[in-house]
């Protein structure tokens, strides 16, 4: 009798089917939620554009900071004392949702300290469907701080999804008269990506 009572839950279980042990992950679905939000901002940089030094990104959107360890968002290399040391202060902003194929790609902004100028990142993110990433192209967006020297950062993505980033330096003198700045040299860094059929991605044009 005994036995028979502890086969009967048994057998009702086999009968009626075990629970799922497998459903969606945690990061499938915070995923799903994080894309639903981002297409609620819009997208403040469209594809084919380009992106300056001077094109105002600190006043987008911020990324919640639920989302910016989770989907490694930020870059949290800096050192101590200018470390931001809450992730708010990273003020990570949404610039750009787009698909691409079987994948994701979101592009942010964030600075990473809070010494001079911040040392800002454009950040390009590719994701699976799920959330896991699978690559980043983060370039660093220069800034104008002298007058003989003046470095400006350019990015674009083309609508067949072809990265460029310019680096350019030009570099002034005052005149003899000293009334204005003449420029006497510029010197540029151009890299372009494309990417792979596994989500990554490869420089088709090295730096000149």
């Amino acid at each position: 009798m005994k036995n028979y009572i502890w086969t009967l839950p048994l057998v009702l279980v086999l009968m009626l089917g075990m629970p799922s042990l497998s459903p969606r992950t945690a990061t499938d679905d915070s995923f799903k939620e994080f894309l639903k939000k981002l297409r609620l901002y819009g997208n403040a940089y469209h594809l084919g554009d380009t992106l300056t030094s001077s094109t105002d990104l600190y006043n987008k959107n911020q990324i919640e900071s639920m989302y910016l360890i989770k989907f490694k968002l930020i870059d949290t290399t800096g050192k101590a004392p200018f470390k931001p040391k809450e992730l708010t202060g990273y003020g990570c902003k949404f610039i750009g949702l787009y698909p691409y194929k079987n994948v994701w790609l979101i592009l942010t902004y964030s600075i990473t300290t809070y010494a001079g100028d911040g040392s800002p990142l454009l950040t390009l993110s590719v994701f699976t469907n799920d959330g896991m990433l699978l690559d980043q192209l983060k370039t660093e967006v220069y800034s104008i701080h002298d007058p003989e020297y003046q470095p400006e950062t350019r990015f674009s993505m083309s609508k067949d999804f072809r990265v460029e980033v310019d680096q350019i330096v030009r570099e002034f003198r005052l005149n003899q008269n000293k009334t204005k700045y003449v420029l006497t040299g510029t010197t540029a860094k151009i890299k372009k990506y494309r990417i792979k059929d596994d989500g990554s991605f490869e420089a088709i044009v090295k730096a000149k």
